[in-house]
């Protein structure tokens, strides 16, 4: 799973990369993308098996569930990961979650 996680990190982690998502969507459908990801990185109950990474975790498993079409998901997730941070906080996941908040939440 190292080697997974190093592509998922790179194509939607920290920060988005829509080529290497594209990419990705290649080797696997994007319809199948958050089912791969959540079946690598998350236990039964929904939880990272790697707390360390989960707010990287959070943030491509959102960006990967509205690739597939589940905003509602996707949304709930982008809430969680906002949830985490600090009000104040501005960094590219706290931007990317703001985004994602405003696009989503119409």
């Amino acid at each position: 799973a190292y080697d997974a996680d190093r592509i998922y990190w790179f194509a939607c982690g920290a920060r988005e990369n829509t080529e290497a998502l594209q990419a990705l969507s290649i080797a696997v459908p994007v319809d199948q993308q958050a089912t791969t990801f959540r079946a690598l990185f998350y236990d039964a109950s929904g939880a990272s098996r790697n707390p360390s990474k989960a707010l990287n975790q959070d943030a491509c498993l959102a960006t990967l569930t509205e690739s597939a079409g589940d905003r509602r998901e996707a949304l709930r997730i982008w809430q969680r990961v906002r949830q985490t941070l600090s009000p104040k906080d501005r960094g590219p996941i706290a931007e990317r979650a703001d985004a994602a908040l405003r696009r989503l939440g119409r």
